[in-house]
Formats: structure tokens, sequence, C-alpha cells
């Protein structure tokens, strides 16, 4: 059925205004179908009438990435840094992608500034205690592992903290 799916939400995408929250499940309905590739110009049709759409910037860059196209992905957060609303969400997008390409300082800035505004968001703690080691500041980890048990994680993420926890 993604056939029936992929027309309701075009039609969906139609009668909405500026943000068209539809769009996000178009694109899981492209993808689920090996058509990712027509993901990043429906978000970029979005940007093109209100390129202040955080979010708008945040996927287009994330369904780049998703194709393989890492350095177009990182112009457009660069971009929707300058353009955005919401600086935050594009930080939050954006710092996965710098830790992907080895820019742990820059991607730790903006870890700290989600974390500032969400301090206990366990997927941005967790991201980040990995993107620290990666750089190789493995003895600030234990802090935001610890962070992430006080924030009262789901038992899966519990496990995986405790764990991480021990070998260190």
């Amino acid at each position: 059925m993604p056939t029936n799916a992929e027309q309701s939400l075009k039609k969906a995408m139609e009668l909405e205004g500026d943000d068209k929250p539809s769009t996000g499940f178009l694109a899981q309905v492209l993808t689920q179908a090996n058509r990712a590739h027509e993901v990043p110009p429906l978000w970029k049709s979005i940007l093109d009438s209100n390129p202040k759409n955080s979010h708008a910037w945040a996927n287009y860059a994330g369904s780049l990435m998703q194709i393989g196209n890492s350095a177009e992905a990182l112009r457009a957060l660069d971009e929707g840094m300058e353009k955005a609303e919401d600086q935050l969400v594009i930080k939050r997008a954006y710092a996965p992608a710098l830790a992907s390409v080895k820019e742990f300082d820059k991607a730790m800035d903006y870890y700290e500034d989600c974390l500032d505004a969400a301090p206990t968001d366990i997927s941005v703690l967790w991201e980040y205690a990995q993107t620290l080691q990666a750089a190789e500041r493995t003895f600030e980890v234990p802090k935001y592992l610890r962070d992430i048990l006080g924030a009262n994680p789901d038992p899966n993420m519990r496990a995986n903290v405790l764990a991480w926890l021990v070998e260190l």
C-alpha cells in the first residue's frame, strides 16, 4: 500500500500550510520504498517557500546524509544556521553530522548548547558521551553517563550505560 500512502500524503501536502507536517511521513514512505533520493527535493521545496523553517533545514540535511551526500548536508546545515529561526534545532542535527566527519570540537560545542536547553535529554547525553570518547576525552564520559542514569532511561539504555560505566 505504499503507493496509496504516497498519493494520500502528497494530497495532504497540497492542502497544508507552509509547515507541511506530512512531509516527514512522505519521506519515510519514499525511503522505505528505496526511493530515498527523492526525499531531499521534498525538503528543499519547503525551504524554497519558507527558508526560516528550522525543522525543514534539519530534515533536508538529514536526507542528504542518508543518501551519502555528507558534504552537501554540511553546507545545508551551515546555510540553515544563517537563515533558520531556531538555531537549536539546526545545532541538534549538526552535532552528530560533525561528529561523523570527526569535527569533534564544533560538535561538542553544539551538543553543549543542546544540553543547556534540555539537560536531561537522554539521546543528546548519549551522543555527547560517544563524541567525547571518539575525541579521546574519555575522562569526561562518566559524568554524562551518570546524568543519563539520573534522567531515568528505559531499561535497555540503562543497561548500556551501566555496562559502559563498568568498562570505563
